[in-house]
């Protein structure tokens, strides 16, 4: 099962307290795993055309991933990164 780790600002949306895990062959299917599951997240990770946004970066296994078509092992570490902004 891939682990998906997620920033607090996202967490504090779900019900999750530590990681989600899922069954996924690509990244893209965790992705959307996640999302089904939290859908208040879409909109915080994707654009409308389906897209990674801009300030949102994600690591697979401590990699930095742009392909959502990325093959995912059973035991990958999936790190969702949203930068912050603000003052």
């Amino acid at each position: 099962m891939a682990k998906l780790i997620l920033p607090k600002q996202l967490m504090q949306d779900t019900t999750l307290t530590d990681e989600f895990v899922c069954p996924a062959l690509t990244l893209g299917q965790a992705l959307e795993s996640l999302v089904q599951s939290y859908p208040m997240l879409k909109t915080q990770i994707f654009n409308n055309d389906s897209t990674v946004r801009n300030f949102v970066n994600i690591f697979v296994n401590d990699e930095m991933i742009d392909d959502l078509t990325m093959p995912v092992q059973e035991n990958s570490r999936i790190q969702i990164i949203a930068a912050v902004a603000g003052g």
